[in-house]
């Protein structure tokens, strides 16, 4: 029988060394799969507090999130229409959707402008409208509507233009109340002026 000589330091694969090698591997996997797994969100490294509300619990903690999706829509769809009445000037229309005193103080601003012989012609562009606040028992909401303000007055006989258009970005606040008619705009913010 013939034996090779081996060199030093090396080693067939039944020898101890390479079972040495392999343990040392083995374990390198596991610190780097541990340290890898401490770091996913959600796992060891993530120190977020999650409350738990169990089936049932729900009206205790406030509004379900469907339900919160709910009132969402309802007031958007509100909140669109009741623009449009305002963009125009229509004061009929605005009854439907904003409170008493809104409406009163729009229809003496309009009147004022037929006074001096001049309308509010609003034209608004890029427009933007979403609920950026709710009570957590959903009877009020606060709608955020942005724009591209391009309004200007118009003569009121021939529409003509006295102004240029103002060309700049707008934001209008909207504070919306649930009542037993429906939802009600109740206040009106554009900067930090309310619209009353």
């Amino acid at each position: 029988m013939v034996r090779t000589r081996q060199r030093p330091g090396s080693a067939d694969r039944s020898g101890h060394t390479w079972l040495l090698v392999r343990r040392l591997l083995a374990a390198a996997v596991v610190i780097v799969l541990a340290a890898g797994w401490a770091a996913l969100p959600g796992c060891a490294g993530d120190s977020r507090q999650v409350t738990i509300v169990k089936p049932g619990q729900e009206k205790r903690a406030g509004l379900t999130p469907l339900e919160r999706g709910r009132i969402r829509g309802e007031v958007l769809q509100v909140v669109r229409p009741a623009i449009k009445a305002w963009r125009a000037g229509d004061i009929t229309a605005m009854k439907r959707y904003f409170s008493a005193e809104l409406v009163t103080y729009n229809a003496k601003v309009k009147a004022d402008y037929a006074r001096e012989g001049k309308v509010r012609v609003r034209a608004h562009t890029n427009v933007g409208m979403d609920v950026v606040e709710l009570t957590p028992d959903g009877r009020e909401a606060s709608v955020q509507y942005t724009f591209r303000n391009r309004s200007y007055f118009a003569a009121k006989s021939t529409r003509r233009a006295l102004t240029k258009p103002t060309d700049e970005d707008g934001e209008i606040d909207m504070i919306l109340k649930r009542t037993n008619e429906g939802w009600t705009i109740t206040r009106m913010f554009s900067g930090r002026d309310e619209l009353l």
